[in-house]
């Protein structure tokens, strides 16, 4: 059951602008990490950007929400996740030896970050 609160925010009725404007004025948008990279954020600005299971997201989809986030020098980057749980799903042999096996929290811990 949605509280009328909850389905007001998520409600269209006032047209997709009014909505953008709603979004880009939230003090917190849930996405996933591609998600974070539509249209309608291209604008928003965020002091935070938190990446839950960071772990199992590959690292140029972390890199979607930083960037859509405007990352500058406000922006604080908040990764969450397991490293002994599961690594991203990286189905090409070739993407892998690339690296794209890798999450951002694995690389970032490896070079001793906190």
């Amino acid at each position: 059951n949605v509280s009328n609160t909850h389905a007001n925010a998520c409600s269209l009725e006032g047209g997709w602008q009014d909505f953008t404007r709603r979004l880009r004025s939230a003090c917190a948008v849930v996405t996933t990490c591609i998600g974070a990279g539509h249209e309608m954020l291209q604008e928003a600005h965020f002091g935070w950007v938190v990446i839950d299971e960071a772990t199992q997201a590959t690292e140029p989809a972390s890199l979607v929400p930083l960037s859509a986030a405007g990352a500058s020098v406000a922006t604080r980057l908040c990764l969450v996740g397991d490293p002994l749980q599961l690594p991203p799903t990286v189905l090409s042999g070739a993407a892998r030896r690339l690296g794209l096996g890798t999450s951002l929290f694995e690389r970032l811990a490896r070079g001793g970050m906190e």
